[in-house]
């Protein structure tokens, strides 16, 4: 099954870095960081700041590799790990998605 990772950061370095690890390891195939405005509570406190969100493009049987590289490099305490389920996508591109996220 295809998905979109989704990961945020108020470092776009940090996500870049993760980014690039992940596409050396062949765990996505593609990824996209987008500025963003983030309102949330923490600690009982409600968080207003810039932040930048990390979306990638994988095979879902890389899930735990991913995760497991966002936990090391990742400086929140809980960072954000949301995947959708790709339901439509041209056989060009998911062949193209595939071969380029193949992991060993």
């Amino acid at each position: 099954m295809l998905v979109l990772l989704q990961t945020t950061s108020n470092k776009k370095k940090e996500l870049c870095r993760i980014a690039t690890i992940l596409l050396k390891r062949k765990l996505i195939a593609c990824a996209q960081i987008y500025k963003t405005k983030t309102k949330y509570m923490w600690l009982d406190k409600m968080i207003d700041e810039k932040e930048f969100v990390l979306v990638c493009k994988t095979d879902s049987k890389n899930l735990k590799k991913i995760y497991k590289t966002i936990r090391n490099k990742h400086s929140y305490d809980i960072p954000e790990f949301i995947t959708t389920k790709i339901s439509h996508i041209s056989k060009s591109y998911k062949k193209w998605l595939l071969q380029t996220c193949k992991n060993s």
